[in-house]
């Protein structure tokens, strides 16, 4: 069976309609998916409806003006394509750069005016497809460079990306070789039919992996949820925890830490006094507080109601004590309630400075029974015990911050 030029396309253009409208299911049915994701695929999908619209004029040549088949059915083409890295960017959060748009498209409609260029079938089917080429390397390129998250079906998308390319250059390679005037393009029978089958494969495999990116990036999300207490920003105890077990693990035995568990002073006045809204507030401003002051290296994490724990490798206790100051410092200004005069916060810590010849368990019970001594002593204050000192040295040290306005409750 011969499978001529236009039979070629319309299959193609039958693929490519497919592809988009998977991708336009697929955007109805994203629920879960954040903006970004959403306005991705309402890009995504009608760019592989121009392409599929342009593959159809181009496929009726023969039926058609000139200005349909090659002028307007290729600026469809071009365009979709150029849509493509757009919607890509879009994914990630980017602005949509609408004067690459208007380049690709007005780019190719003046340059139809050259009468050299439009009059000659073979630097025009160069010319398209090495901006399909161009444009497949460059969403190859954008999606790399952009992908922060690390999604792993990005790798996919590569592939697909390059088996397209591959068929571009097929095209070239074939044109520059044989110079065809016509839309018979290649010398032999096999040729055109491995170009449809690599375009096709590529189509499907670029459209599965957006998807895929799609899917991954919900996925990520709720991982992130369930690792990730809400009210704070901070790792959850689960998270903390097993990030503080993993780096255990990985490190040898004599690499030394400093392990803090911290407890809001009278939380529960708080609540009592000014409601719980005003309670959250205070634990929000905590967390923030936490995270521009602790190193990211193991996020700290709240582990109870209003406890909470960082872990500092290779952090000795002078080091973990200056850190805790500051954010001593900055919670003494944290307002409680923005109605009333009361402000500022204080802590009660326990520290251990030690090396990892002791598990975590171990130095997780130590730092707990530190913090225990601290509020059983009055509290806004610390108590610290260093391990890699000659005598296990322990230090209680009380902090000059005062809360205004307080009355303790509990």
């Amino acid at each position: 069976m011969t499978l001529d030029t236009p039979t070629l396309l319309i299959a193609l253009a039958a693929a490519e309609f497919a592809s988009a409208l998977i991708l336009l299911a697929f955007l109805v049915s994203l629920k879960k998916a954040n903006r970004a994701t959403r306005l991705a695929f309402a890009i995504y999908a009608p760019a592989m409806f121009l392409v599929a619209c342009g593959t159809v004029l181009v496929a009726f040549r023969s039926e058609v003006s000139a200005f349909w088949s090659i002028t307007f059915a290729n600026a469809l083409v071009l365009l979709g394509f150029a849509l493509r890295p757009e919607a890509i960017a879009v994914f990630y959060g980017r602005p949509v750069r609408g004067w690459m748009l208007l380049a690709a498209l007005s780019g190719w409609l003046v340059i139809c005016l050259v009468p050299d260029f439009f009059g000659s079938f073979s630097i025009r089917l160069i010319f398209v497809q090495a901006m399909l080429l161009a444009a497949a390397m460059y969403s190859v390129w954008r999606v790399f460079r952009l992908n922060a998250e690390h999604l792993s079906s990005v790798r996919l998308f590569t592939i697909g990306s390059f088996l397209e390319a591959s068929a571009y250059l097929m095209t070239i390679g074939s044109q520059l070789i044989y110079q065809h005037e016509s839309l018979k393009v290649f010398a032999n029978p096999i040729q055109p039919l491995a170009y449809l089958v690599l375009l096709m494969v590529a189509i499907v495999i670029v459209s599965a992996s957006f998807v895929a990116m799609a899917i991954e990036r919900i996925q990520v999300r709720f991982e992130k949820q369930a690792l990730t207490d809400s009210l704070t920003g901070l790792a959850n105890r689960r998270a903390f925890i097993k990030a503080a077990e993993r780096w255990f693990s990985s490190t040898n035995q004599t690499q030394a830490f400093t392990l803090i568990l911290i407890d809001i002073d009278h939380f529960k006045s708080i609540n009592d006094q000014f409601g719980h809204t005003a309670g959250d507030r205070v634990l929000a401003s905590f967390g923030t507080a936490m995270k521009s002051i602790f190193p990211r290296a193991i996020p700290p994490g709240r582990i109870g109601g209003e406890e909470f724990a960082v872990l500092l490798p290779q952090t000795e206790k002078a080091d973990a004590v200056h850190l805790l100051g500051r954010l001593r410092e900055v919670i003494s200004q944290c307002a409680i309630c923005p109605k009333s005069d009361v402000s500022g916060i204080t802590v009660s810590a326990g520290l251990i400075t030690a090396t990892t010849s002791q598990d975590f368990e171990e130095a997780f019970d130590h730092a707990d029974q530190l913090l225990y001594k601290a509020k059983k002593t009055g509290r806004n204050r610390h108590v610290a015990l260093d391990k890699t000192a000659p005598s296990d040295e322990l230090t209680i040290v009380n902090s000059p911050n005062q809360p205004r306005g307080l009355v303790a409750t509990s």
